[in-house]
Order: structure tokens, then C-alpha cells, then sequence
């Protein structure tokens, strides 16, 4: 009897898909309609330049929907713009820890979200589709695919993404941030999209000029990175003069740092992003894609940790392809904390000869560039 309901519901979802193709036939002669699906999930690294995007489209008069989790961090850091309509397609079935459980749950809710896009797209045929990657994007991708639907898709990172990497080859046109590791024929080098609130903005460096100590700005991430805190620990323990040559602001992530130091500034989260970099002399990171793409941006000296346990060692890769645009930015694999401080110690002797405005990226944002194909 289950192998009877298993094979019908099979049946069914075919006939459905067969069903779904031909109709869209019909729909794609309407004229589309002026609006734009974006979509994007999981972590910040995909979602802030999809809203840097979302917000640039709809300064361009264009209507846009988001397509995402009923409950993610996407969600609520779209509830406040209240001119991009939030439509959630993907819900979370089963939050248990048996994994093989959890996985077919996650097969399920996507193949449902498809559904759901399928459905969507067929009774209000947007003009663009534009996915960011995370998994989420796929049945967001895949649908406008069967609907023969413009399919634009970005990919942030120096490796792309699983759920990127299969659309790629079909989509209409294949971004991305970087020079990459796989390429398509389809493909174009655009730059990361940066907060739309810089994009008029030139790069400048703006350190106080009161204070002559070199300022090195600590990022781990928005969750911050234990192992660069705790190797910033050891690097003050061990060299307590160091604070003579140099101040830090430190972004330690939600546990914060136990240490009371007047050169040393310590914040759970920076919210005002441009002034520090701006102030900034030198930046020791994780080397996520959007963090590396900001360093491009202001010509920022930097030492890059790259997380050793990311997705196909994308961030080595990122931190490569960013020392490739800037020879003043480096890339250390598990520095001891000699290593660091010799070449900070490096890096302070030539701080004078920084190269501000010297990188190709800061020639032209991400989100201008990717609007103007839908433009």
C-alpha cells in the first residue's frame, strides 16, 4: 500500500510539472510585469548584497519582492523596508536532531518552496529573477528556469556556491565578485555590492591626526571569530609595549573580550562600518566575501585568517584573490603570534606608502553594475 501512495504521489507531481510547463507557455507571451524577485538566505555574506541591490532597484522605481524563510535572519532584517515585499516560501518542518529525518524534512520544504515559486511566478509573472545563493535561492532559480524566466544569479565568493554552481550553466547571465575558481561562458567579473549608503562616497583615509599610533581595526565576522580574539589576547599578553606603537578597535562578536586597555576599543558589533575602515590603518579579518571586498574598496592594508572549515575553503581562496588586487594585503594560515606581530611591525614601517585608490574595484559598485542589466 505505501509503495501504491509513494508512486501516485510521484505521478501526481509530474503531471503537475507537465501541467505547470505548458502554462507557462501561455504566460510568457503576456508582457511581464515591471517587478523583480530577489533571493537570498542563510548567512550575511549572501544577504547584505541583496539588500544593497533590493534598495538600488527600488530607487530606480522598480518594484521588488523578496523571495526567502518564513523565519530567518533575511526576514527580520527585511521587516523594516517597508518598499520590498517579503514573501516567504521555504518553513522549517522538523528542528530535531535526527539527521536523516532533518534531511528529508529540507528536501521537502524545498520542494514545496519551488512549488511555491511556480505557483507565485505563474499568477504574477515578475520581468527578472536574481538569486544571491544559499540554498533557498535554488527552488527560487529552478522555478524561473521552468517558467523561461530571466535568470540573473551572483555569486559573492571566489568559489561558487552549490546551489549557484547548477544554476549557472542555464541562467542568463552568471556575476560574480571575484575572478573564480570554475568559470562559464556566461560569466562577468562585477564586484561585490556594497552598502548603498557608500556607493556616492570616495574612499578616503581619516584617522585622527592627533594620535600617531598605527590603528588596526579586528573583525571576526558579525558572530565574531574565537580563534582571532583569542590570538589578539596572546599578542597584547606577550607584547605588553605594543599598545605604544599601535590602538585597536576590536569586533570580538557576541562574547566580549574581558580587557580594560586605553588603546584597545572593544565593541560586541560595529555599526558604523565606513568610519572604521576609514580610520583604520591596517585589518586583521576571517576573509568572508563581503569583508574582503570592503578592504578592496578603501585600499585597507590588511592580514587575512581565512576560516579553515568554510564551505570548499572559500575564504582562503577570497583572501588569495584580494592579495592578487592588492599587494599590500596578506594572507596568514595560523599565524603564531611572533609571525603577527613581526609583520605588523612590517606593516607599520610602510603605513605611509598605503596605495589608497589604486585597486580597480573602487571604480564602480556591484549593485550599479548588476541593476544595469535589468535597466
Amino acid at each position: 500500500m505505501a509503495e501504491v501512495v509513494w508512486w501516485y504521489s510521484v505521478w501526481r507531481l509530474v503531471y503537475y510539472f507537465v501541467f505547470i510547463m505548458n502554462l507557462s507557455r501561455v504566460m510568457s507571451m503576456k508582457q511581464p510585469n515591471p517587478y523583480i524577485v530577489i533571493s537570498a538566505g542563510g548567512t550575511g555574506g549572501h544577504v547584505y548584497p541583496a539588500v544593497s541591490v533590493a534598495e538600488y532597484l527600488v530607487e530606480q522605481s522598480h518594484a521588488v519582492s523578496w523571495f526567502g524563510r518564513s523565519s530567518g535572519f533575511e526576514q527580520s532584517l527585511l521587516s523594516n523596508h517597508k518598499t520590498v515585499k517579503y514573501v516567504p516560501i521555504y518553513h522549517v518542518f522538523y528542528q530535531g536532531r535526527h539527521r536523516y529525518i532533518k534531511l528529508m524534512a529540507k528536501v521537502l520544504g524545498l520542494v514545496l518552496a519551488w512549488g511555491r515559486c511556480l505557483i507565485t511566478m505563474l499568477l504574477n509573472r515578475p520581468r527578472y529573477v536574481i538569486v544571491f545563493g544559499s540554498y533557498i535561492s535554488f527552488p527560487v532559480g529552478l522555478a524561473a528556469l521552468c517558467l523561461r524566466i530571466p535568470l540573473i544569479i551572483h555569486e559573492q565568493n571566489s568559489v561558487w556556491g552549490r546551489a549557484n554552481r547548477m544554476l549557472a550553466p542555464f541562467c542568463k547571465k552568471a556575476l560574480s565578485g571575484f575572478e573564480t575558481t570554475k568559470t562559464f561562458d556566461n560569466q562577468l567579473v562585477t564586484g561585490n555590492p556594497l552598502r548603498l549608503s557608500w556607493l556616492n562616497r570616495v574612499p578616503e583615509v581619516s584617522r585622527p591626526q592627533s594620535d600617531p599610533r598605527m590603528r588596526i581595526l579586528v573583525l571576526g565576522g558579525s558572530q565574531g571569530a574565537q580563534t582571532i580574539n583569542q590570538l589578539m589576547i596572546d599578542l597584547i599578553e606577550t607584547y605588553p609595549l605594543l599598545t605604544e606603537r599601535f590602538t585597536i578597535q576590536w569586533q570580538t562578536g557576541s562574547h566580549l573580550v574581558d580587557l580594560t586597555h586605553e588603546a584597545v576599543e572593544i565593541h560586541s558589533y560595529i555599526d558604523r562600518m565606513y568610519e572604521a575602515y576609514s580610520e583604520a590603518d591596517v585589518l586583521i579579518s576571517r576573509a568572508g566575501a563581503m569583508t574582503v571586498s570592503e578592504a578592496l574598496f578603501f585600499s585597507l592594508p590588511a592580514v587575512f585568517i581565512p576560516y579553515p572549515y568554510a564551505t570548499d575553503q572559500h575564504q582562503y581562496h577570497n583572501a588569495i584573490a584580494a592579495a592578487k588586487q592588492n599587494k599590500q594585503m596578506t594572507v596568514m594560515d595560523k599565524p603564531t603570534v611572533t609571525e603577527l606581530y613581526e609583520h605588523l611591525s612590517a606593516m607599520n614601517a610602510q603605513r605611509h606608502n598605503r596605495l589608497v585608490g589604486d585597486n580597480p574595484l573602487i571604480q564602480y559598485n556591484g549593485s550599479k553594475t548588476l541593476a544595469e542589466f535589468i535597466l
